[in-house]
């Protein structure tokens, strides 16, 4: 039995590394997750705010085009009624 020993000593101390090591990953798992969940409450309000930035941008973007079209409108009238003017004249 005591030749045994150092077997057995041997064995217990793996097993208890093993528990060791299998804790310390729990801790740090946990502690990365506790991370990513921060991180992921910071990130909330600027991807809300980046999705409030892109909409307010899809609107101007599609009053520029109307604004332009007006305009393209406008030139395009007076550039007519200059040729009406010049062929009159």
């Amino acid at each position: 039995m005591s030749a045994d020993l150092p077997g057995h000593i041997e064995e217990l101390a793996l097993v208890t590394d093993s528990a060791t090591a299998e804790e310390r990953t729990r801790t740090v798992t946990r502690a990365a997750a506790q991370r990513t969940l921060e991180a992921e409450r910071r990130t909330a309000p600027a991807e809300e705010a980046a999705d409030m930035a892109v909409a307010r941008l899809d609107v101007a973007e599609h009053r520029f085009e109307e604004v332009a079209d007006e305009i393209r409108q406008e030139r395009s009238e007076i550039a007519r009624q200059a040729e009406q003017h010049r062929c009159a004249a």
